[in-house]
């Protein structure tokens, strides 16, 4: 394959892309072109199979008192690199001949011979480690698995060494293509790799004509820090949280997701830098509650899928802008069934004609804009029917005349837009861990310091999540007048109202819900990502359209 053909790609590959490359093509092109990684301490996985690797060593060396050496190697000759673990053998001359060991933490195949795979990585080894001056004859495997503690010596043959040159051959020019390859038609295969939620963008389901999305199971949680005076410290596995030299709370790193700023709080450039090697996202807001940025690792690989993004938007794709508002008005209408039992009937009527009819005949942005202004204005219009007030001071607390924004003039869109910034800052992550750029979206247009993506997704959410832990918090009397400081230019949260909408967000995102499209239970925090998923399938053409979330 000649050099022009494999473009900017690296001269040498690595032992273990091939390997990748083996087990899945689709993995060796996330891992190797888009450059996508799991760290080794943020994984259990790999904490596991280090672990398991060491022990394997150690028992080789036990049983066959030879001592297990590593270094890293490079042959341009061959076009590989990487670490290669080695023994030194005494040969006839009494000088010492140096065989690669390949050791493996499982057990050979049923016949008790190596598999086909682990031979073929054996010799890599034995070219890199030779690098074309000399080519050991054979290459040890070692199967250090439960119950196993076997080696087999493989042969380094022609027909060994053109396989394995073949092998890197095909992978450059799969990498070259600059094609995702179509995902491997195998779940049980897919669910062993851990790179499962990186990879595998989709899984391949038989039952089904479009490809189902991988959704992570993540079980860790946000920090949120509100306080002016307060400061993050890293105390070994611990944050902690302070004011001046008392310590408020303690939280492992291994149970946090990201980490939330408000205002002046504070944090230190250790636990910074702890957290971007954990690739835990930490978020800045203002005391109010708007979303400013976020700090993150260096950020997804994905560099098709967001070339695919800017593709699409400068392409224009007025359908999936449909879809966003078409669901958006459908959550309204949901969210008014449910709560306002004396929203009028046309009402109703109307916001299903305009989800049902009215999106779908729109030949135009501006028209989409249109109709989506008019469902806001019917919803808004009906919002405050949603508030069971028990008194009449709480019924002047949260007298409701419609959305206003910077400043919000009242506490009821004071708390909407507080709600509204969390939820954004939450999708916003979730873009990126998926692979996008949060700042290009398609209904929302592109505006300096806008998410438009996060925007858009968040359309879908708003009446379900933010609009629904306002509702409930006001109804629940969990929220009063002592929550917020009204003052002549708007309305902002105390301190303790502020930590009460934290509290209900999250209990709203933790609940369970329905996924229509996946077919199964989800919480509203999983739907973030799940939706992220299924707009980048869509993206891939790996199925037809996008279709927003919505419940009953």
């Amino acid at each position: 394959m000649s050099s022009d053909a494999a473009g900017e790609l690296p001269a040498t590959i690595a032992i273990r892309t091939l390997k990748d490359f083996m087990f899945c093509h689709r993995r060796a092109y996330l891992t190797w072109v888009d450059a996508h990684v799991v760290k080794p301490n943020d994984s259990e996985y790999f904490e596991g199979a280090i672990f398991s690797h060491e022990q394997a060593i150690k028992r080789w060396e036990s049983i066959f008192r030879e001592k297990v050496k590593e270094g890293y190697f490079v042959s341009e000759k061959f076009g590989l690199e990487g670490n290669v673990e080695y023994v030194s053998t005494p040969s006839v001359d009494d000088t010492a001949a140096e065989i690669p060991v390949l050791i493996r933490t499982t057990s050979p195949s049923k016949d008790g011979m190596p598999w086909e795979e682990d031979r073929t990585i054996a010799v890599a080894c034995a070219l890199l480690l030779g690098d074309g001056e000399y080519t050991p004859t054979g290459a040890w495997i070692f199967y250090g698995g439960e119950q196993s503690d076997v080696r087999h010596l493989v042969d380094v043959d022609d027909l060994g060494i053109s396989k394995t040159e073949q092998l890197v051959d095909d992978l450059r020019q799969m990498a070259a293509s600059n094609v995702l390859p179509d995902v491997i038609d195998d779940l049980e295969k897919c669910m062993r790799c851990p790179f499962v939620s990186l990879c595998r963008t989709d899984e391949c389901e038989p039952s089904r004509p479009e490809k189902a999305v991988w959704v992570s199971d993540d079980v860790s949680r946000p920090l949120y820090v509100t306080g002016s005076d307060v400061s993050l410290y890293k105390t070994g596995g611990i944050v902690q949280v302070r004011r001046r030299d008392e310590v408020l709370d303690e939280v492992r790193l291994i149970e946090l997701s990201q980490v939330n700023l408000y205002g002046a709080s504070r944090i230190s450039t250790p636990l910074v830098t702890e957290l971007l090697r954990r690739d835990i996202p930490i978020a800045y807001f203002s005391s109010g509650g708007w979303f400013n940025g976020l700090t993150v690792s260096s950020g997804s690989g994905r560099i098709d899928l967001r070339i695919r993004q800017f593709k699409h938007f400068c392409e224009g794709d007025l359908e999936l802008s449909k879809s966003i508002v078409a669901g958006k008005v459908r959550n309204c209408r949901t969210l008014l069934k449910r709560n306002a039992n004396e929203c009028p009937d046309a009402d109703l009527i109307e916001l299903r004609q305009i989800y049902k009819e009215d999106i779908p005949k729109c030949e135009s942005f501006s028209e989409l804009l249109g109709v989506e202004g008019n469902a806001a204005r019917i919803y808004f219009k009906n919002f405050a029917l949603m508030l069971k007030l028990h008194n009449a001071e709480r019924a002047s607390m949260f007298d409701f005349n419609g959305r206003n924004r910077r400043p919000p003039r009242d506490p009821v869109n004071c708390m909407l837009s507080y709600l509204y910034g969390v939820m954004v800052k939450d999708i916003f992550v979730e873009l990126q861990k998926v692979g996008f750029d949060p700042m290009l979206g398609f209904f929302h247009k592109p505006r300096f310091g806008r998410p438009s993506l996060a925007l858009d997704l968040a359309e879908e959410f708003r009446p379900l999540v933010a609009d629904s832990t306002a509702i409930t918090l006001i109804n629940k009397r969990i929220v009063g007048s002592e929550d917020f400081v009204i003052h002549p230019r708007g309305v902002t949260l105390t301190p303790s109202g502020k930590r009460k909408l934290i509290s209900g967000y999250q209990a709203r995102v933790e609940t369970e819900v329905q996924h229509r499209e996946l077919g199964y239970r989800i919480s509203y925090k999983r739907a973030y990502e799940a939706q992220a998923r299924l707009l980048a399938s869509y993206l891939y053409g790996d199925r037809g359209s996008y279709n927003s979330f919505t419940t009953r």
